[in-house]
């Protein structure tokens, strides 16, 4: 099936020019042509309760308050979440490839925030990245996940989401459409979100051999596409490959 998976680089780069907030939260009120400044609001309102919920997860599991020096939001888009951050880290980075969305992310863009598309050999105390590397395959997004976790510093924190697994009736779809996908030519560009599964006991040796010996997993389903939250943290000593 590796045939059929599209450059989804590409993709990600044309629904950020033409529905950069409704690439990120595919609801209808977060499209162009129905964006109001109320529904920018509301969507970087949800950025904060999702954070506030990461950190109560964060401090529950750990016994401390989630706080960082340098945070990492990979795959950051329009900056939903980045900027929701820096409440708890003193610098947040936001990574994406698509320049519609990063010019959007820098209008909101504050003093504690910065924007790229490519990392420099920086290392960070907190990985964030949520429902994004569930829309890169697996063997790519395997590679990119073991470069991010050998820039996190000892005891630094991760909290990353995966897809894992599908309902019947979204197994059933998928098939289909990897097969639209490689014979339809011209697809809209908001047909062209691809989505994949990761294996859990692969990203559970990743983390460990990195050196997270902490974690728990937090189940995720959205719309059936069913998946964890890795919540871990970098032991203080101990090799990455340990």
């Amino acid at each position: 099936m590796a045939l059929l998976y599209r450059n989804t680089d590409k993709d990600w780069q044309q629904i950020g020019e033409l529905h950069p907030f409704w690439g990120v939260l595919t609801a209808p009120e977060f499209r162009n042509e129905a964006l109001t400044p109320q529904n920018v609001e509301s969507f970087y309102a949800s950025g904060v309760e999702h954070v506030n919920w990461l950190a109560e997860i964060v401090e529950r599991h750990f016994g401390q308050p989630l706080k960082a020096m340098k945070a990492l939001d990979f795959g950051c888009g329009v900056g939903r979440l980045t900027h929701a951050m820096t409440a708890l880290a003193e610098s947040v980075t936001g990574l994406d490839i698509s320049p519609g969305m990063l010019a959007k992310a820098r209008e909101r863009t504050a003093a504690k925030v910065h924007f790229l598309n490519a990392l420099t050999d920086e290392q960070f105390d907190w990985l964030h990245s949520f429902i994004v590397f569930q829309h890169i395959p697996p063997a790519r997004g395997m590679v990119i996940l073991e470069d991010l976790l050998r820039r996190l510093t000892p005891g630094g924190l991760v909290t990353l989401h995966f897809t894992t697994g599908r309902s019947a009736f979204h197994r059933g779809k998928t098939v289909l459409a990897r097969l639209r996908q490689w014979f339809t030519k011209r697809l809209k560009p908001t047909d062209r979100i691809s989505m994949f599964d990761y294996d859990l006991g692969r990203l559970t040796n990743m983390f460990y051999t990195s050196g997270i010996r902490q974690m728990t997993f937090l189940p995720t389903d959205h719309g059936g596409h069913l998946g964890v939250f890795v919540i871990g943290r970098r032991d203080l000593e101990g090799s990455a490959n340990g």
